[in-house]
């Protein structure tokens, strides 16, 4: 109830968030300007069904060069200022598929833009907004300054020749990010098979049933069965063994002084 929805502006600045709940942006999807300030929001994925958002603020959250954008056909103005948005190249890549009608970007206070908040020099600083403007051909204010005609000529002149070098640093950038999760998953999945391997053996322990060395099912159910058939055997031979036994003379229970007489033949 905390939430304000003046018009069509929605403000959840200063709510703690770690990610927005799908049925928040649902529920407001004809917003026009949300406010998303001074949270700890890495993701944005889930505001793609906002198609009419206009002005979106993120400053003070935990966005970084490699959070996924939605596409934003509508939105005009986005702040991301004091962010973790450290690799310029690879951020705007991102901005420029996702936001083809930004006139207004600010990002203040980031590693990739070096200005007199983080101790960059001024010739980074105009490095970094000729870059920027290079990527955003429809970008009108960069940060709190108007871009002017001499500004965009410079950057063309400048960086037309570049962005293919870029996009192959790019390309290298996020296949290292895939190979990376590529090995954290494979590490995850032989966790999970030595800890199922685990499991099994604690199983047939607790279950008094052999273990094999090899650990293997099979192995383990095979000997089992193998057991069993011999202990039935050894059954087997002690009924044979008691059968036997009773069949013996029951004569020889007698001594020689106590044997029955006999008399043509038969016992007396």
């Amino acid at each position: 109830n905390s939430k304000r929805m003046e018009g069509r502006r929605l403000s959840l600045a200063y709510r703690s968030l770690k990610e927005i709940s799908p049925v928040i942006a649902n529920k407001f999807a004809n917003a026009k300007e949300l406010d998303l300030s001074n949270n700890f929001l890495s993701e944005v994925e889930v505001l793609g069904v906002m198609q009419q958002l206009e002005i979106l603020v993120l400053d003070g959250n935990n966005i970084s060069s490699f959070t996924k954008w939605p596409r934003f056909n509508s939105l005009g103005t986005l702040w991301v200022n004091r962010n973790q948005i450290s690799n310029l190249a690879i951020f705007m890549e991102k901005l420029a598929a996702s936001c083809p009608n930004l006139h207004h970007l600010s990002m203040l206070n980031n590693e990739a833009c070096p200005n007199y908040f983080n101790g960059g020099t001024l010739a980074q600083y105009k490095d970094y907004r000729l870059y920027v403007i290079s990527r955003l051909p429809s970008l009108k204010m960069l940060d709190d300054a108007t871009i002017t005609d001499d500004e965009r000529s410079e950057s063309e002149k400048i960086y037309s020749k570049l962005i293919v070098p870029v996009e192959r640093q790019r390309r290298v950038d996020e296949a290292k990010q895939t190979d990376i999760r590529r090995r954290k998953k494979m590490a995850r999945q032989k966790l999970k098979r030595e800890e199922a391997q685990v499991k099994k053996m604690q199983d047939f322990k607790d279950g008094l049933m052999p273990v094999v060395s090899s650990g293997s099912l099979k192995g383990a159910v095979v000997t089992h069965k193998n057991m069993k058939k011999k202990s039935q055997k050894d059954d087997d031979d002690d009924e044979w063994t008691s059968e036997e036994d009773s069949d013996s003379d029951p004569e020889s229970d007698f001594t020689d002084d106590e044997q029955p007489l006999q008399r043509n033949g038969r016992k007396m």
